[in-house]
């Protein structure tokens, strides 16, 4: 290139500064400038009037548009599942149970101790019922024969007071007939005097009769008087065992109650995403189960990087591949 020039500066300067330097270039040079002009002018036309295209491999799940319902543990315990993923469920089917006993050393269950003790104490209360019971109706009927002993007693002494009170109505008779024949001079004073104790005699053979009557009665009063009191403490205390074995019984109820406690479904739709096992030691709140509404449409939730959410716009094409289906071998 330097011969190019050269001469035609020689030739310039001979003739002076007056005319123009016509300098001729190559032509394979002037061809590639030309060609890299028309590929960049090519290259900032296709820019402007095509799309770029980058392709993103994401994960992602599928849901319903109105979104799952998260099923949580309601207590703390071990977990019984009832159902599996994808099974089909109605509001108010039980999905599983979480038992709350917790377990002794010897691995049992506390709440079994706890159930078996409590029957045992209603075992010793109903045999404590059956004594009662038997001792309430031995005392009826010793109450009853001791009724009967008196009541024999007191109709002998009946009898006796009968007599009495005919012993005394005849010398209380003999004495009036005798003052009456003393006031006619036809009986003698000693005659008088004898009647009169006679009937005083009598007399007070009636009362003691009567006394004695009186007495038997009184005790027949306190014999039942004390049967009531022995009776009525008896059936208190029956009372109180039937009270405390009702107790003993709801108690052993709310054990068995609280033993378990059920998770059930929300609403009508298809079990998805069993987080939990089986048998396995749950917290209270711990997410179990989702149950996606039935009939819903779906939609798919892709969890695209950061680096990628400017590239993403509405109407773009998405592939789906699931992770349960073998797509290498089937596409």
């Amino acid at each position: 290139m330097t011969s190019i020039y050269r001469d035609k500066a020689l030739d310039s300067r001979a003739r002076g500064f007056s005319n123009p330097i016509d300098i001729q270039g190559n032509l394979p040079v002037s061809l590639t400038l030309v060609g890299l002009l028309v590929v960049v002018a090519g290259f900032l036309l296709f820019a402007w009037s095509n799309t770029y295209i980058r392709r993103a491999q994401v994960t992602g799940f599928i849901e319903p548009s109105a979104g799952s319902v998260e099923v949580t543990s309601p207590v703390s315990g071990q977990l019984l599942l009832d159902v599996a993923n994808g099974a089909t469920v109605a509001a108010g089917d039980r999905l599983a149970t979480v038992e709350t006993a917790g377990f002794s050393a010897a691995g049992r269950s506390n709440v079994d101790d706890q159930v078996t003790a409590l029957k045992r104490q209603i075992e010793i209360n109903t045999d404590g019922l059956a004594l009662l019971e038997e001792q309430l109706a031995a005392s009826r009927e010793e109450a009853d024969s001791a009724a009967r002993l008196q009541a024999t007693k007191a109709e002998m002494v009946e009898v006796e007071l009968e007599l009495a009170r005919a012993d005394y109505d005849l010398a209380e008779a003999e004495r009036a007939r005798l003052e009456g024949l003393r006031q006619n001079r036809l009986a003698t004073e000693a005659q008088l005097v004898g009647a009169r104790r006679d009937a005083l005699a009598a007399q007070r053979a009636l009362l003691e009769v009567q006394q004695r009557l009186s007495l038997l009665e009184d005790e027949a009063r306190q014999m039942e008087l004390d049967y009531r009191s022995r009776a009525l403490d008896l059936r208190r205390t029956i009372v109180s065992v039937a009270r405390e074995s009702e107790e003993l019984e709801a108690e052993i109820e709310r054990l068995e109650t609280d033993r378990v406690s059920g998770v059930f479904a929300p609403i009508d739709g298809t079990v998805t995403l069993a987080q939990a096992q089986h048998r396995e030691t749950v917290m209270t709140g711990q997410q179990l189960f989702k149950v996606e509404p039935s009939e819903d449409e779906l939609v798919g939730v892709l969890l695209a990087p950061s680096s990628a959410i400017g590239f993403v716009e509405p109407g773009d094409a998405v592939q789906i591949r699931y992770q349960a289906f073998p797509y290498r071998e089937h596409g």
